[in-house]
């Protein structure tokens, strides 16, 4: 579904994007984009040839650029 508000998912430092399905698949029905996306070495996402290429300012980048490349024109941050 490709509607105009988007939520996405991230996982835990223990996690991975799969955890997320169900939510995804309820949100999804009710006409939101839902994304997710596995960290830098988690998951099905490859390790980053440099270790120190894993912390948390990059996991961020990775995101901005992923949300620059889907054209997500606003973000809001919301944690538990």
């Amino acid at each position: 579904v490709s509607g105009p508000n988007v939520v996405v998912f991230l996982h835990g430092f223990s996690g991975i994007w799969f955890s997320w399905r169900h939510q995804m698949t309820a949100l999804a029905k009710a006409g939101f984009r839902a994304i997710a996306l596995d960290y830098r070495g988690y998951g099905l996402s490859n390790s980053p040839p440099e270790p120190e290429k894993a912390s948390l300012r990059d996991f961020m980048n990775d995101l901005l650029g992923i949300v620059d490349a889907l054209a997500i024109p606003k973000v809001q941050h919301y944690n538990n």
